[in-house]
């Protein structure tokens, strides 16, 4: 039963990022659930068969035998970091993981600015939070998040709120988001939004201020790694997130 929980939980906590990859499917075609050849066509098929793409950032690799405890999951090209751990995986490689029960292999793409939900008892409820951007570093970085009421047939005229997240990462580790708000025909019924970012990012300036972060554990997200969590108001922004290394006074 529990494991059942961590995984509803889960499905609630990615429901921005599922419900966009729904609209870009209804607007472009584009499959939700892709094999690994669409994001990656010079990829040997045969190199990940049981393996899925969410969207173009998220890597599934499910556990597909009874009593399995270990699973080879291979990582195309660059860097990936594991969902619940944040531990980073260089790709171009095949990686062992142990298969532990209720433990289900996902992986994020570096340079991916995921919109998650920090949860809620159903479906409304959970889009219907101030969304999180959790940003995966890399050289450039980029994201999508379109919603609206939930509930309603509105979206279907075009009655949604459509946001773009680009960031990029400077020689000295910092990096600089730009998030734009492209359209607003839904108001969403939040001011805020919140950033997460590795332990490393300490400080962020924006609007002529400098706030620092707030470090926090993602235990309660059945995760076992720390993030450090910033929040900005929910609008066209421009915002600058410091590295600073642990090593650094």
């Amino acid at each position: 039963l529990e494991i059942a929980r961590k995984h509803i939980r889960r499905r609630y906590r990615l429901l921005p990022y599922i419900y966009t990859l729904f609209h870009e499917s209804h607007a472009t075609g584009a499959p939700v659930v892709r094999p690994l050849f669409y994001e990656f066509p010079e990829l040997d098929p045969e190199l990940a068969q049981d393996q899925f793409m969410l969207g173009s950032h998220i890597l599934a690799a499910p556990v597909m035998e009874r009593g399995q405890r270990m699973r080879p999951v291979y990582l195309p090209d660059g860097d990936w970091y594991e969902f619940e751990s944040g531990k980073k995986y260089q790709g171009g490689a095949e990686h062992i993981l142990p298969a532990e029960p209720g433990y289900f292999p996902v992986f994020v793409r570096a340079g991916a600015i995921l919109p998650l939900s920090p949860g809620g008892i159903h479906s409304a409820d959970a889009l219907s939070q101030p969304p999180i951007l959790e940003i995966y570093p890399a050289a450039k970085m980029f994201g999508r998040m379109t919603t609206d009421d939930g509930f309603s047939t509105a979206a279907l005229q075009g009655t949604t709120m459509e946001m773009s997240m680009q960031a990029n990462r400077e020689r000295n580790g910092n990096i600089k988001l730009d998030v734009s708000i492209e359209k607003k025909k839904y108001v969403p019924p939040y001011r805020n939004m919140v950033v997460h970012l590795p332990a490393e990012y300490r400080s962020v300036s924006y609007r002529n201020k400098k706030e620092e972060c707030s470090g926090i554990q993602l235990a309660a997200e059945d995760r076992t790694y720390s993030v450090s969590r910033f929040e900005l108001p929910f609008q066209n922004i421009k915002a600058e997130f410091e590295f600073r290394p642990a090593f650094r006074v």
